[in-house]
C-alpha cells in the first residue's frame, strides 16, 4: 500500500498535472483537460490507500471501497491530439495504468487465493518469488526507463527541478529493485 500510495500521490501531484500543462501548451485542450481529470482522481485513489492503510495499521476504520468505474468503449482511428509530447505522455499514461491495474490484481489474486488478506494487508505475510520478480522487474523499469525518461523531458522544457526529482525517485526505483532482490536471493 505504501508504494501505491507513492505512486498515485506522484501521479496526482507532479505527472498528471504537467501532462496537462504540456498538453494546454500545446494546443491540445480535450487531453489536457482528460489529464486533469485523471490527476484529481489519482489524488482519490492516494487518499484511499492511505485510509487502507491506517486501517491495518491501526486495526479501527473501514478499508474504503474500490472506486466505481465506467466501461468505455474506445473506437479504433488516428491520434486526436496535435502534439507528438501530449501522444508520447498518454502513451506513458497508458502504459503505467496499466502495468499498475495488472500488478494491484495479480496481488490481490495472490491474497484471495492464500485467504491470508489481513495477514499480507498487515504486513505479515512473506511475499512469493513471483511477486518479488514482478516488483524487481518493476522497479528496474522505472529506474532505468520511466524516470530518466521523464527527466530528460523536463531538462528539454528547462524545469531543472522536474527533473532532479525524476532523476531522486529513479534512484529510489533502484534502490526498491535492491531490497527486492535481496529478499528473493534471501529465499534461496
Amino acid at each position: 500500500m505504501r508504494q501505491a500510495i507513492e505512486g498515485e500521490t506522484y501521479e496526482h501531484e507532479v505527472m498528471y498535472r504537467r501532462f496537462a500543462e504540456q498538453a494546454c501548451a500545446d494546443g491540445d485542450l480535450e487531453a489536457a483537460k482528460l489529464f486533469s481529470e485523471i490527476a484529481a482522481d489519482e489524488g482519490r485513489h492516494r487518499n484511499a490507500f492511505r485510509t487502507a492503510l491506517a486501517v491495518v495499521t491501526t486495526g479501527r476504520g473501514t478499508i474504503p471501497a474500490p472506486p466505481k468505474t465506467d466501461v468505455v468503449p474506445v473506437p479504433a482511428g488516428l491520434p486526436k491530439v496535435k502534439a507528438a509530447r501530449t501522444k508520447a505522455n498518454l502513451d506513458t499514461a497508458m502504459h503505467g495504468e496499466c502495468l499498475a491495474h495488472a500488478k494491484y490484481m495479480r496481488f490481490a489474486a495472490h491474497v484471495r487465493q492464500t485467504g491470508n488478506g489481513e495477514a499480507v494487508l498487515a504486513g505479515l505475510f512473506r511475499a512469493t518469488r513471483e511477486n518479488l520478480r514482478m516488483a524487481i522487474t518493476g522497479e528496474c523499469h522505472e529506474a532505468t526507463m520511466v524516470y530518466p525518461g521523464f527527466a530528460e523531458r523536463a531538462t528539454a522544457v528547462g524545469d531543472s527541478a522536474a527533473a532532479r526529482f525524476f532523476r531522486d525517485t529513479a534512484a529510489d526505483e533502484a534502490r526498491h529493485a535492491a531490497v527486492f532482490q535481496k529478499a528473493l536471493d534471501q529465499l534461496g
